[in-house]
């Protein structure tokens, strides 16, 4: 089961795509689901995800990746075609 963090409240969800439980928040465009991909345990140990959790819940915002590796993200949602599956 992949973990991965709600990119708007820090909660773990068991996939990166799918709606919070906690806040019912989907990831919706190419960068949310961008970061909901790279906030997952694929990335990053889960330790590391607890301390991203916690700044999220703290700050009320998702901590910024370098650009190359947000377009890196975004270029491989766009690639695997995961928004266009969401749109329809």
């Amino acid at each position: 089961m992949t973990i991965a963090l709600c990119v708007r409240c820090g909660s773990k969800k068991s996939g990166a795509m799918i709606a919070c439980r906690s806040c019912d928040h989907a990831p919706s465009d190419a960068k949310e689901m961008a970061y909901s991909t790279a906030l997952s345990d694929h990335y990053f140990d889960v330790e590391v995800l607890e301390q991203i959790a916690a700044e999220i819940r703290k700050t009320g915002k998702c901590p910024l990746l370098p650009p190359v590796q947000e377009e890196k993200f975004i270029r491989a949602i766009a690639e695997a075609g995961i928004l266009r599956s969401f749109s329809n």
